[in-house]
């Protein structure tokens, strides 16, 4: 994972603001999508660039990449591939999934079994939960159903999901940020949420 210069991030949040995709920029910056998420949300690097936390990109898609996403997952190529070989969003490849029902662009994909969430999936979402984002944007990210988010939210699912025992709480896998790049007020919410995970909901 490389460092994030001042132009790095400005230039992250340029590309949030002409609707890129995360996966994209974090392919382009190697970095996660945590990562942008937490940049366009001001959890890292305030002030730097625009401010885009609260710009929402909609992008019509043709109809021929909708049937290119639904012929690739069919042809079993991963949600997360798709997406940066379309330079679309997971919550865009899931939406399409569940369109492609009625046979609406020549493949039926809506059967194809939702993916399973690892537990450092859990651990993500149990953060971006705490962080403000919502439920059913998560549940289309992550391809699973609302229910699923919510038994993850109230340690129904993963129980143990989150603590992170004898690994640096400021460095566990999935989030990508170094202490550097975390300012004290970030660093102080990152640590009390993972007490909270460790002492339950």
């Amino acid at each position: 994972m490389g460092k994030l210069s001042i132009e790095d991030v400005q230039a992250i949040r340029d590309g949030i603001r002409d609707g890129e995709t995360y996966q994209t920029l974090a392919d382009r910056f190697d970095v996660s999508r945590n990562a942008i998420w937490n940049i366009k949300h001001n959890k890292t690097h305030k002030g730097i660039g625009p401010d885009v936390q609260r710009k929402r990109v909609t992008r019509k898609l043709s109809r021929q990449k909708k049937m290119a996403i639904c012929i690739s997952l069919r042809m079993g190529e991963s949600r997360e591939s798709i997406a940066r070989r379309l330079n679309v969003s997971l919550s865009t490849i899931s939406a399409v999934k569940k369109e492609s029902g009625d046979d609406t662009y020549g493949v039926d994909v809506s059967d194809i079994t939702n993916r399973k969430l690892s537990e450092q999936d859990a651990i993500n979402i149990r953060y971006r939960l705490h962080n403000g984002e919502k439920a059913v944007d998560l549940a289309n990210e992550y391809d699973v159903s609302k229910a699923h988010i919510s038994d993850i939210k109230h340690y129904k699912c993963w129980p143990n999901a989150g603590q992170p025992g004898a690994v640096a709480d400021l460095n566990l896998p999935g989030f990508d940020i170094s202490e550097s790049e975390l300012n004290q007020n970030v660093a102080a919410e990152r640590l009390e949420f993972w007490e909270r995970l460790r002492t339950g909901p």
